[in-house]
């Protein structure tokens, strides 16, 4: 809710908010300003400059709504051998840290390539999650993820090496991105220490100890996101995506930047970076 928006309580008897029902000898109430802002609407410097949160926003909704399943390779598949030696030396990182290798899956790119991915749990079964090589500017870099979950559902997630941009999160999901300038053991250090909300809560932690059953907890995972985004307000939910990637370029811009490019996007937003 926008500063100055008062929630307004609807009659019992009429269903609308009472503040809106004129009352003897009281002047007709002014129009409340939040029932103005609507994306069909915008004032032109908000237009201008949501032009290109919208479009990141739009291309992430179709990557989602697109999602497939990554489909299980085999160590002979040519893509797999291809990446094999990069994989292998990640994993002596994480080995140290109670990880083993569940085997590779590939995810198939528009030019027919595969990109491969190699999957991994811990020990005790509470942590598993994938690594994988991006394309940059400044060459290959290394992409790390772990989920746990825990009955309920709820999940916690830490990325290292993404690049932050992300559709807003359901609030069943812990999200933890990190720099490449953390160690993976500050990470999965990090990973633990967040899972004391679930297990304190009373939760059971998801055993994974197989790749079948990494990847269908990533795929409960997505189902669970997807689940809440068309279970909330449509307009709303929007507002929490844009507000999103708005956090994602304020934590790589300097500040006098950011708000010199989305002022007027960030107020109408009313985007506050303490809470994003």
């Amino acid at each position: 809710m926008r500063p100055g928006c008062r929630r307004q309580e609807p009659s019992r008897t009429t269903g609308v908010p009472a503040d809106s029902i004129p009352q003897d000898d009281e002047p007709e109430p002014r129009p409340n300003p939040c029932h103005d802002m609507t994306f069909n609407s915008l004032p032109p410097e908000v237009d201008e400059q949501l032009a290109t949160v919208r479009k990141a926003v739009d291309s992430l909704r179709a990557a989602a709504a697109n999602h497939r399943p990554p489909e299980v390779l085999e160590p002979s598949n040519a893509a797999v051998l291809a990446v094999a030696e990069a994989h292998d030396q990640a994993m002596k990182e994480l080995a140290p840290l109670g990880f083993d290798s569940l085997g590779d899956a590939g995810e198939r790119r528009k030019d027919g390539s595969i990109a491969v991915s190699r999957w991994f749990g811990h020990s005790d079964g509470t942590i598993c999650g994938w690594l994988g090589f991006i394309r940059t500017k400044n060459g290959p870099r290394l992409v790390v993820l772990l989920v746990t979950e825990g009955s309920g559902p709820a999940y916690c997630t830490s990325l290292r090496g993404g690049s932050g941009l992300s559709l807003a999160r359901p609030p069943h999901v812990s999200h933890a991105d990190h720099e490449m300038n953390v160690s993976l053991a500050d990470m999965v250090r990090g990973h633990r220490e967040r899972l004391h909300s679930l297990t304190t809560a009373g939760m059971r932690l998801t055993s994974v100890g197989t790749l079948g059953e990494a990847i269908a907890l990533m795929e409960r995972l997505h189902q669970a996101r997807m689940t809440w985004r068309s279970s909330s307000d449509e307009h709303e939910l929007l507002r929490a995506d844009l507000r999103s990637v708005l956090a994602n370029s304020y934590r790589r811009m300097a500040a006098e930047d950011f708000w010199l490019i989305y002022r007027h996007a960030a107020e109408w937003l009313d985007f506050r970076p303490g809470r994003a």
